[in-house]
């Protein structure tokens, strides 16, 4: 259960980041790099 929470937590959070990053890259510098 725990594993497959946090496979599905990682894959929404990579979803989020890359669609934020592509949004937020020009006004703040993105970490992930």
């Amino acid at each position: 259960m725990v594993e497959s929470f946090q496979v599905r937590n990682g894959q929404w959070a990579n979803v989020v980041a890359y669609l934020w990053g592509g949004n937020n890259n020009k006004g703040k510098g993105s970490s992930c790099s």
